[in-house]
């Protein structure tokens, strides 16, 4: 493996090392969630709802283990099941009304840790990071 390769795979991991610290931090304020059921409410904040395929796909786990998840998080009070209107068969997963509010104020915690994280940059090199992940992303 090259020298640069190298580096960047280290440079890699600290940066990710860091960014879930920070991602569990948020996570650990949101009422004790876990790791994976913030990155779950996140995933769903985006997509409003998802079937239980969805997330097991989304998360590369086995139906069974989103299943144990998203029951978690149903007897919380996080999540409701809503059957489809087309099929009934097909159930969907969506963060609960009354739920919304207090997943704002965790996301936007997060966004803010981020954003301190972030701001070690400058806008230049903010772009370029940007450009870098983009082009990284279509791989």
């Amino acid at each position: 493996m090259a020298e640069k390769t190298k580096k960047l795979v280290q440079l890699l991991h600290i940066v990710s090392s860091a960014m879930k610290k920070t991602m569990c931090e948020a996570s650990e304020m949101a009422s004790g969630l876990t790791l994976a059921q913030f990155q779950l409410l996140e995933a769903l904040s985006r997509q409003e709802k998802m079937t239980m395929a969805d997330i097991a796909n989304t998360f590369n786990i086995k139906p069974a283990s989103a299943t144990v998840m998203v029951d978690k998080l149903v007897e919380q009070g996080w999540l409701i099941r809503e059957s489809g209107t087309n099929d009934r068969r097909k159930v969907w997963i969506l963060i609960s009304e009354k739920k919304k509010q207090e997943w704002a104020g965790h996301h936007k915690k997060k966004m803010e840790n981020l954003a301190v994280f972030m701001n070690v940059l400058s806008e230049d090199q903010k772009d370029n990071f940007i450009s870098i992940l983009e082009t990284l992303a279509k791989k």
